[in-house]
């Protein structure tokens, strides 16, 4: 189980109860209430012209390193390619809370550099960590857990591994994680990097490189856990900026939740061709 961390949320997009859920300051109605209050009376308006702009000269050689590696195939694969966002203020966020403890990808200590932040931006293979394995010897299964939510299952194998001995199995990566804005019905919304971009933001580190790639409407951005889309496409949606204002968002605390993958051999038999 994961130590509680400390995080900021976006409590004025939040529903009563979910913010009562996250504790701390944000679970009190007052507060709760002043920060719908703070939202409602700004005016209707989203303002991302000009938000995604041409690669400068600088990163373009590490944007052609990030295109040759391994960790980037499967975003160019899907249709993503690397932009430059001018302004992270201006990116709508949908993910409800973001933790603000510790470096991530080397963002502390941060240095300006266009080239170094690239490289925490996109970074080219994924920061060690560890990746704890279990064996559970009664259900036969392989237990993996991470705390990043890019464990995957990237692979497979099977085949004589020795005279007489057939193996069979998966293979498992934490792949690398990139700051990636989707537009999505005429906006600009972060699908993942949130940890980066607010870290960058707390620097002032406002103009990065990202995979930038647009989605049709009837396509879906995120699998869960996100605002739902009436809050990031709707009048007044939460910007990568909102986490730093008082007004609509609160200091949090809770545990991250792990990302875990379960391989098991199951003994089956055929009956008549079937299984039983």
């Amino acid at each position: 189980m994961s130590s509680p961390r400390p995080a900021r949320a976006l409590v004025a997009w939040l529903s009563e109860h979910e913010a009562r859920r996250l504790g701390g300051s944000a679970a009190d109605p007052g507060r709760w209430r002043a920060a719908r209050e703070a939202l409602l009376e700004r005016p209707v308006s989203v303002g991302q012209a000009g938000l995604i702009a041409p690669l400068p000269s600088a990163v373009q050689e590490h944007a052609a390193a990030v295109r040759s590696s391994e960790g980037a195939k499967s975003m160019f694969a899907n249709g993503w390619e690397i932009g430059w966002i001018t302004d992270l203020r201006r990116v709508i966020a949908a993910q409800p809370t973001v933790f603000v403890d510790g470096p991530e990808n080397g963002v502390d200590p941060i240095r300006r550099d266009p080239v170094e932040v690239a490289r925490i931006a996109l970074p080219l293979s994924a920061p060690a960590s560890q990746v704890p394995v279990r064996f559970d010897e009664e259900s036969q299964t392989w237990n993996i857990t991470s705390p990043s939510p890019n464990l995957r299952i990237t692979g497979n194998f099977g085949g004589e591994v020795e005279p007489g001995v057939l193996g069979f199995g998966f293979l498992v990566r934490v792949l690398p994680s990139f700051i990636s804005v989707a537009e999505y019905r005429g906006r600009f919304i972060l699908r993942d990097g949130y940890h980066r971009a607010f870290r960058f933001l707390t620097r002032g580190v406002l103009a990065v490189p990202a995979f930038v790639r647009r989605f049709d409407d009837d396509e879906s951005l995120f699998r869960s856990g996100m605002l739902p889309e009436s809050v990031f496409c709707g009048e007044r949606p939460p910007t990568l900026q909102d986490y730093l204002e008082d007004a609509v968002a609160d200091d949090v605390c809770f545990a991250p939740r792990e990302t875990a993958i379960a391989v098991s051999a199951t003994p089956t038999s055929l009956v008549f061709g079937r299984l039983a």
